[in-house]
């Protein structure tokens, strides 16, 4: 749901809408505030629901109403005989990327030695140790106070890497948070970095200069020399008999098929 506080739009889940809430109404040609005055739960009468994405603004209006797309990644649990019985490699598109999010390898095994690192690095102590803060009012640098975090990399190749983890604050629901980021709500890339050196500006404890810098040197630089690698080394290929070209052909569509340009990289 779309809920208009003073001066700004920020989206919440249907569930979290209490009364009294202003939302957005668009009402014939216009588009006006009208505050909730009952809050029901009302039974589906179809058996699914579909998804759909819409460009840029990420939302939609659905019967009056404005409603906006979750943001993040997905997850999903599936049950093991679901994933066996009912899924097939014909349902998937034919498109490159078809395969990105399939189900198509089973582990029956996880071991946390062999994931990615970025799993890994999740405190889960019940709370933080009072060197920490007083390393924070020195201005130590990060790798100096790793050790008095307990973090899940430390637990590898104990028992405990799999169990207790804890936590500092109770929450009543694990999934509540913000539903969309400032990052997906800015569409360029320029306002993205403003935005990224505008909150460095703000926050005493960051050097902002050294924000632009770590950009350039890990971000910029280095996606503009994988671009260009990439560019250099891409193929085309026919979408309509798979032909594939180490550069575009002179007459700008596949020779081979007869029909128009279906080429793309």
């Amino acid at each position: 749901m779309i809920v208009w506080d003073v001066g700004y739009l920020r989206k919440i889940r249907a569930v979290e809408i209490e009364v009294g809430d202003p939302v957005p109404v668009f009402e014939g040609n216009a588009v006006i505030t009208e505050r909730i005055a009952k809050v029901e739960t009302i039974a589906t009468l179809e058996d699914r629901v579909y998804c759909l994405t819409v460009a840029e603004d990420h939302t939609l209006v659905a019967n009056g109403i404005f409603t906006g797309q979750c943001d993040g990644d997905e997850d999903c649990v599936m049950l093991l005989m679901d994933g066996l019985l009912n899924f097939s490699k014909s349902f998937l598109p034919q498109n490159r990327g078809g395969t990105m999010d399939a189900p198509l390898v089973l582990t029956s095994r996880i071991d946390p030695s062999e994931i990615d690192k970025e799993a890994l690095n999740v405190d889960v102590g019940k709370g933080y140790p009072l060197e920490l803060y007083e390393a924070g009012l020195k201005y130590a640098k990060a790798k100096d106070v790793e050790p008095l975090i307990d973090r899940v990399e430390r637990r590898i190749g104990t028992p405990q890497q799999l169990e207790g983890f804890l936590f500092t604050h109770d929450t009543s629901d694990i999934s509540s948070g913000p539903l969309e980021s400032t990052y997906t709500q800015l569409k360029t890339m320029t306002e993205k970095l403003e935005a990224e050196l505008d909150l460095a500006e703000k926050i005493r404890a960051v050097d902002a200069d050294d924000v632009a810098e770590r950009v350039l040197n890990t971000h910029f630089i280095r996606d503009l020399m994988g671009n260009l690698s990439a560019f250099s080394k891409q193929k085309f290929r026919c979408t309509k008999c798979n032909t594939s070209y180490r550069r575009m052909p002179l007459a700008g569509k596949c020779t081979k098929f007869k029909g128009q340009r279906h080429l793309q990289r």
